[in-house]
């Protein structure tokens, strides 16, 4: 009001200073402002409510006069606000998702996380060799089924000559049935395309169906090329199975020979039958693993860990 009136920047700062630090003025208007008249609580249309809201009033102009004394000020809080604000929301959105949330399979109660530890090697997970799974897959008498998965990033070309690097994820053909999900569009991976040698399969996450095809449903049988190796669309994944494994956007067979003795590099899932416990399926798979001819890398090292799949995945 002061600089409208003419007064100078410098002289007007040096006036209201001088004006809030009056403590016996600002306490006077405050008590003239918001005293409230004896005979009972103000109303809206009463002169009381009227002071009310006039003291409201005054306090919007003492905070507009110092955000326009203080612009760059002011505008560092309305943007931490804003960036707290957008925070809390976005970590809500989270909690409420993974937390708050069953997570989207069938019967998720039933369903566990399967790896190995090794503490002789200080290792409390060192995942899962080929060869452990295919044992426990075929001789466990407490699971209803297994699957297991590996990453696996590839370098994806379409036939409109689209190139684009894309997270992939090599999969067991039981994997998708183990989390109680169907595809969308299309059919599963048969036993034989889980073979080596096989020829190359894929099935596409649903956003990836939706950013590449927009959604378009005569995209099976078409043919992409991941890592120069053609691979032919056979299925849609639902939505659903973006949550495991999780930030993939396309999935092949596994296709390895299951009498291979390879690196620890799998991630188990296993569905427990009706009525089992994890403990009672730990027993059972400790039994299995010990069972296992050594063949270089030692069972008496490692030996299975069960860990229920919200706390594995997304912490306690």
């Amino acid at each position: 009001e002061l600089v409208d009136a003419g007064v100078s920047q410098c002289a007007a700062l040096r006036s209201v200073l001088e004006e809030l630090d009056n403590r016996e003025l600002l306490a006077a208007e405050l008590r003239t402002t918001r005293q409230p008249r004896p005979g009972g609580p103000a109303g809206i249309g009463s002169s009381q409510g009227g002071r009310w809201m006039g003291g409201i009033w005054h306090d919007w102009k003492v905070a507009g006069r110092s955000m326009r004394l203080n612009p760059g000020f002011s505008a560092a809080v309305m943007g931490m606000l804003a960036l707290a604000i957008a925070g809390n929301t976005a970590i809500f959105s989270i909690f409420d998702g993974l937390f708050l949330r069953p997570l989207p399979f069938a019967q998720p109660s039933r369903l566990i996380d399967l790896d190995e530890t090794a503490p002789k090697w200080d290792l409390h997970y060192v995942s899962v060799s080929s060869l452990d799974f295919y044992n426990w897959q075929k001789y466990n008498t407490t699971f209803e089924g297994m699957g297991a998965f590996g990453g696996g990033g590839f370098n994806l070309a379409t036939p409109s000559g689209l190139t684009q690097f894309v997270d992939g994820a090599r999969v067991t053909y039981t994997l998708l049935d183990v989390l109680g999900l169907k595809p969308v569009l299309g059919r599963n991976f048969r036993p034989d395309e889980d073979r080596p040698g096989a020829p190359g399969v894929a099935m596409l996450e649903y956003g990836l169906w939706q950013r590449l095809f927009s959604g378009d449903r005569s995209v099976l049988g078409r043919v992409l090329k991941l890592n120069e190796k053609p691979y032919t669309i056979i299925g849609v994944l639902p939505k659903e199975a973006a949550a495991l494994p999780a930030g993939v956007d396309i999935w092949v067979p596994l296709a390895v020979d299951p009498q291979s003795n390879d690196s620890y590099f799998l991630s188990g899932v296993g569905r427990m039958k009706a009525g089992v416990t994890p403990a009672k399926a730990l027993a059972d798979l400790t039994r299995v693993h010990h069972s296992i001819p050594q063949n270089g890398f030692g069972r008496s090292v490692t030996s299975p860990i069960l860990t229920d799949l919200r706390q594995k995945y997304l912490g306690d």
